[in-house]
C-alpha cells in the first residue's frame, strides 16, 4: 500500500492563484496524496474557489478557520494531516507533476526524514511553468544526501543549493515533526525556525537537485515589506537558533549565526537610512546595544565589531568599509600598536617618538633632495640648457637628450655599484671605495 503524502496550502487573499496552485497538485503522478486547503479567513472569493475544487475532486479537503496567521493556519494542517508525510506549498507557488514522486521515491530510498528540492523563481508578469519543466525517469535524478550534522551546518542550512531555511516544497515525515510547532507569534522566519528544530531532533534531508518548485515574486508578499514587525520576528527566530546551537555545543555554528545576525542587522539599518524609517533605524539601534552585550558577539573578527560598533554612532565611517577597506584596518591596526607599545614604558614610547621623527624629517627632505639633483645635473649640462633656450625650436630635442643623459648615467652607476658588490675590486671609474 501506497504512503499517503497531505499537501497543506494556507490561504489568505490568494483568489488569483489558487486555481492554479491546486492544479499543479492534482497533476501530480503521485495521485495518493491529500489536499488541504487551509482559509485563514479570506475576505475575497477563495473559500468559495475552494469549495469548487472540493467538489471537483475527493482528495481535497476544506479547513476554515479565523484569521490567525499564516503560522496558526499550518499547524491546523500539521493537526488536520493523516498521511505518512506532509508537504508544504504556499497558495501562490506551483510544482513539478513528478515532485511528489520524486521525493517520496528519495526519501524512502535514503531513509531522510526530510525532502527538498531546488527553487524556481518567477515573476508576476507571464508566470508560466519553466521550460525545463518536462518528463523525466525519476529513479536517474540527480539527488544529495546529508546527514543531521551537516545540514544543521549555518552554511549548508542557508545554502541556495539545499533551501532549508524556507518551508515551501519541503515534505517531512510526520514522525519526524512529533511535537513541532509553527510559533504563531512570529510572522516572519518562523519557517527558517520550524525547519531548524525538525533538524534538531536528528533528521536527515535528500535534496532533489532540480528546480523543481516555482515560486512568485509579486509584491504582494509579505517579505518584500521591511517593517519594524517584520524584522523583529526574524530576529527573534535567527536568536532562538543561535542560543539553541549554543546550548548543544556546536559553537562554530552558534558563531556564524552571529555573524548572519550582525549582518542582518547591518542592513536594515542602511534600508531605514536610505528610505529615512526612523522608526526602523531606531529598532535597529536598540538591537545593536543587545548584540554588544552577548558573549559570543566578542569571538566575531574585530573588522566586523567595529563595523558594528560605528554603524549607528558614525555611520558614515562603517559605510566607508565597504568602499576603503584599508581604512578600518588602519585604525584597527593603530589601535593595536598603540595598546603594545603603552605596555612597554615611557623609555621605548620616547625611542619609538624619536624614531618617528626621524622618519618624518627623511619624507619632508625627500622632494627638496630631489630637486637638488636635477638641479645638479643642469648645471653639468649648462651649455645645452643655454642654448636650447636660444634655439626654441629644438627645446623638444634638448628634453630628450636630457633624459637619456640621466637614464645613461644611472645605468652606469648602477652597474658600477654592482661590480663593486660582486667582485670586490677597484671599481670601473678607477676611485676608490670608502
Amino acid at each position: 500500500m501506497k504512503d499517503l503524502i497531505s499537501v497543506i496550502v494556507p490561504i489568505y487573499n490568494s483568489a488569483r492563484y489558487l486555481r492554479d496552485c491546486a492544479a499543479s497538485v492534482l497533476e501530480q503522478t503521485y495521485t495518493y496524496f491529500e489536499l488541504l486547503l487551509i482559509d485563514d479567513g479570506s475576505e475575497d472569493n477563495s473559500r468559495e474557489i475552494c469549495k469548487e475544487l472540493c467538489v471537483q475532486d475527493e482528495r481535497i479537503r476544506l479547513v476554515c478557520r479565523e484569521h490567525k496567521g499564516v503560522s496558526a493556519a499550518r499547524n491546523a494542517g500539521i493537526e488536520e494531516a493523516q498521511g505518512k508525510y506532509v508537504f508544504f506549498l504556499d497558495s501562490d507557488d506551483i510544482i513539478h507533476p513528478q515532485l511528489l514522486e520524486a521525493l517520496h521515491g528519495l526519501m524512502e530510498k535514503e531513509g531522510a526524514a526530510i525532502g527538498t528540492e531546488r527553487r524556481y523563481r518567477a515573476g508576476e508578469e507571464g508566470f508560466e511553468r519553466p521550460g525545463e519543466w518536462k518528463a523525466e525517469d525519476v529513479s536517474a535524478l540527480e539527488n544529495m544526501y546529508l546527514k543531521n550534522e551537516e545540514a544543521l551546518e549555518c552554511r549548508t542550512f542557508a545554502s541556495s543549493k539545499t533551501a532549508l531555511s524556507g518551508i515551501g516544497g519541503k515534505m517531512v515525515q510526520k514522525s519526524a515533526v512529533g511535537e513541532v510547532r509553527f510559533h504563531e507569534t512570529l510572522t516572519h522566519g518562523e519557517d527558517t525556525l520550524f525547519m531548524y528544530q525538525v533538524l534538531a531532533g536528528g533528521a536527515d534531508v535528500a535534496v532533489l537537485c532540480r528546480d523543481w518548485y516555482c515560486y512568485r515574486k509579486h509584491g504582494d508578499g509579505t517579505i518584500n515589506k521591511l517593517t519594524v514587525k517584520g524584522c523583529d520576528s526574524i530576529y527573534r527566530a535567527e536568536c532562538t537558533i543561535r542560543d539553541q546551537e549554543m546550548s548543544a555545543g556546536r559553537e562554530e555554528n552558534a558563531l556564524t549565526w552571529e555573524l548572519a545576525i550582525v549582518n542582518t542587522i547591518i542592513g536594515w539599518y542602511k534600508a531605514g537610512k536610505k528610505d529615512d524609517d526612523t522608526d526602523l533605524m531606531r529598532y535597529v539601534k536598540s538591537k545593536v546595544d543587545v548584540e554588544k552585550e552577548q558573549k559570543i558577539f566578542f569571538r566575531l573578527d574585530r573588522l566586523k565589531q567595529l563595523e558594528f560598533g560605528v554603524l549607528t554612532y558614525c555611520y558614515p565611517f562603517c559605510d566607508m568599509y565597504n568602499i576603503y577597506p584599508f581604512f578600518i584596518r588602519g585604525i584597527y591596526y593603530v589601535r593595536m600598536y598603540a595598546n603594545r607599545y603603552a605596555m612597554r614604558g615611557v623609555y621605548h614610547v620616547r625611542m619609538y617618538a624619536m624614531r618617528g621623527v626621524y622618519f618624518f624629517r627623511r619624507l619632508v627632505a625627500w622632494p627638496g633632495i630631489c630637486y637638488r639633483k636635477i638641479l645638479n645635473q643642469v648645471h653639468i649640462h649648462r651649455w645645452r640648457v643655454r642654448w636650447a633656450y636660444k634655439n626654441v625650436k629644438w627645446k623638444g630635442k634638448w628634453l630628450v637628450q636630457m633624459t637619456w643623459i640621466i637614464i645613461r648615467r644611472s645605468i652606469w652607476k648602477v652597474m658600477d655599484r654592482r661590480h663593486f658588490i660582486m667582485h670586490r675590486e677597484e671599481r670601473l671609474d678607477g676611485k676608490e671605495e670608502r
